[in-house]
């Protein structure tokens, strides 16, 4: 289809990664949050202890969530503390980020 304008080109779909983004973020000088990928449980505490307790987890891509028959997509999400240790982490790699918010707690 060459006649037909594309305003996300398809071979750039691999870019539309949060580790694509924030790379290209930071080397465009763009202040970046501290951020952790892992996906090792034990390694999310001591992240969450240096963030001051408030981090935030987003999802590594585009991604669409299906529950009770209804789609959405998943946003970030601020993670409590009893959650810093849920082994579930370990499923898949996450993406922690200190959460800059004003006023949340």
């Amino acid at each position: 289809m060459p006649r037909v304008l594309w305003v996300n080109r398809p071979e750039r779909n691999a870019d539309c990664t949060k580790p694509a983004q924030l790379t290209a973020a930071a080397e465009s000088r763009l202040s970046v949050p501290e951020t952790l990928i892992t996906n090792d449980p034990k390694a999310v505490r001591p992240f969450a202890d240096e963030c001051g307790g408030r981090i935030v987890t987003k999802v590594l891509g585009g991604i669409v969530h299906t529950e009770d028959g209804k789609r959405g997509q998943l946003y970030t999400t601020r993670v409590p503390p009893e959650r810093w240790d849920d082994p579930r982490i370990a499923l898949t790699a996450h993406l922690f980020q200190r959460d800059h918010r004003q006023g949340v707690r």
